[in-house]
């Protein structure tokens, strides 16, 4: 016993207590991104075409290709959830995912390219998962339903939009779901967004 081993100890106990604080910070921060979300989910909003700069938003990717199948494909999604949701940052809604954007603006099924999560921290160690969607003029338009059964009429939508306007999709489609099942009693109550960068056509 001695005044050392006591300032170790009391050390110690305070790094614990400033882990749990941490831990009980990104708590709130998941809970207050949960609340946000609830409250931008106006109605009033859907089905209008936006244009909008974003600024650079940081993404955890699971991506997807055609050999893994349809169980494979349910296997990246647990997997990929598993991975964001045991990390201890904040998330920014439900789990997206990446639609080639030729495929759906030519009103193709265009299948998933990749899972996303919207996350507030980087994976510059994970090149393979982390991806920063860049900084940038970008279509959004919420409707209700599920994607599968508006993509036709979304991409002529856009579509439309980008001729008269000049406009040109430099990124694939981001789609994300904004009130899914948790929220929900059927699909037709579901409401999701879609994103896409573009640029102005030099004329």
């Amino acid at each position: 016993r001695s005044p050392e081993a006591l300032r170790a100890l009391l050390e110690e106990k305070d790094k614990n207590c400033r882990e749990i604080i941490e831990q009980n910070e990104n708590v709130r921060k998941n809970i207050g991104a949960v609340i946000q979300q609830l409250e931008v989910l106006d109605e009033n909003c859907l089905n209008q075409i936006t244009l909008n700069y974003y600024h650079p938003k940081k993404l955890y990717l699971s991506r997807l290709t055609a050999k893994k199948g349809h169980m494979g494909t349910i296997y990246m999604l647990a997997s990929h959830n598993q991975k964001v949701y045991d990390e201890h940052h904040f998330k920014e809604r439900a789990v997206g995912w990446i639609i080639d954007k030729d495929a759906f603006l030519e009103g193709k099924s265009g299948t998933a390219l990749a899972y996303f999560s919207t996350v507030s921290m980087n994976y510059f160690d994970d090149k393979e998962h982390y991806y920063e969607a860049p900084a940038g003029l970008y279509i959004t338009l919420r409707f209700k339903g599920t994607f599968h059964s508006n993509k036709k009429e979304l991409a002529k939508k856009i579509g439309d939009f980008m001729q008269r306007n000049n406009l040109v999709a430099v990124s694939n489609l981001f789609v994300q779901p904004l009130k899914n099942y948790w929220m929900c009693t059927t699909k037709k109550e579901y409401i999701n967004q879609v994103t896409i960068q573009v640029e102005k056509i030099e004329e």
